[in-house]
């Protein structure tokens, strides 16, 4: 699945994103060129342009550690040299979610050959964020966030003042990415709340091969949020009913023992129902995942469970169940 974000990615940095240029080159123009290298393996390089200077402009974009790529880097770099007699400024441009353990230098007996290379999320997303051109504004998206939620709300809200056909395209460019940084549910839920799009991700090619792989992506996602959303309910609950049980206790016994006893109860009753209530919401928001609008049923089956254990064992089989009716079946046990 990696040239799903290839092609995005491509498809977004061919269009010469002014800021994002001027961050890694000072310029903020340049002369795109378009040169294929037939020798190269059937490759061509991700970005090559000429800068106002002259100098030749060599980005490469790279999603996951690879090994070999200083090798790829070193034919870039001959082939350009070869066809245009000058020495390129290379950047080897890393957008993947793990750390960063590529090197950027070749060293042998004889040969020594070094270029840049640099991690995406060491860029503000905020420079971005401020350019007029919507490539930019997308890209911010993989840089570094001190709030993911307030920026992808700002992305989105960016986009949203796009003509129809472009918005429709950049949405599912920035879907795309946001699988680059975990934080695809987070994208179509703020897609959906300020725009008139509603995202079926059963026919999201990414989303079905994960479902062949496993519910991983789901079980990040959809319980995450659940669980997030249940614990902070829970705790909102429980804090509400230990104060009103507190307080009656407080005026038997006084308020010292009373706040004690009333505090212990309620965190105990509250827990458990805030527990209860955020593995339901953190499943419901797992089946509309998964199931889609075949998943209602099994949503309105799941509001009929009251013990914590049937929504506990549910939750397990819901993670390896081949079928609805097997959950179904489950349900209405």
């Amino acid at each position: 699945m990696r040239q799903l974000y290839d092609i995005t990615l491509k498809d977004i940095i061919k269009d010469i994103p002014i800021v994002f240029l001027e961050l890694l080159t000072g310029y903020r123009e340049g002369k795109f060129i378009d040169t294929h290298f037939p020798d190269v393996k059937h490759r061509r390089p991700d970005l090559l342009i000429e800068l106002p200077d002259g100098t030749i402009f060599h980005l490469e974009l790279q999603s996951i550690n690879d090994r070999l790529i200083c090798l790829r880097m070193l034919q870039y770099f001959y082939y350009i040299y070869e066809y245009y007699g000058k020495e390129p400024e290379q950047v080897l441009l890393y957008v993947g979610s793990k750390p960063l353990r590529m090197s950027g230098k070749i060293e042998l007996k004889k040969l020594k050959y070094v270029y840049e290379v640099k991690d995406i999320r060491e860029i503000d997303c905020s420079k971005l964020l401020e350019s007029s051109k919507p490539e930019d504004v997308l890209l911010s998206v993989l840089c570094r966030m001190n709030d993911t939620e307030k920026t992808v709300k700002e992305i989105v809200r960016r986009l949203m003042y796009l003509g129809e056909k472009d918005r429709k395209d950049y949405v599912e460019k920035l879907l795309n990415l946001s699988r680059l940084r975990g934080i695809t549910l987070l994208v179509k839920e703020e897609v959906e709340r300020q725009m008139p799009i509603t995202i079926d991700i059963n026919k999201d090619e990414l989303y079905l091969e994960g479902r062949r792989k496993g519910l991983f992506e789901g079980k990040k996602k959809g319980l995450v949020v659940g669980e997030r959303k249940g614990i902070i309910k829970g705790k909102k609950e429980g804090l509400i009913e230990g104060k009103k049980e507190g307080l009656v206790e407080g005026k038997k016994e006084g308020l010292v023992e009373g706040k004690k006893e009333g505090l212990v109860e309620g965190k105990k009753e509250g827990l458990v129902e805030g527990k209860k209530e955020g593995l339901v919401e953190g499943i419901e928001a797992l089946i509309e995942f998964q199931y889609k609008e075949q998943g209602r049923t099994l949503i309105n089956g799941l509001k009929a469970v009251t013990s914590l254990e049937k929504l506990e064992a549910f939750k397990e089989l819901l993670k390896k169940a081949a079928s609805i009716e097997e959950l179904s079946t489950f349900l209405n046990k």
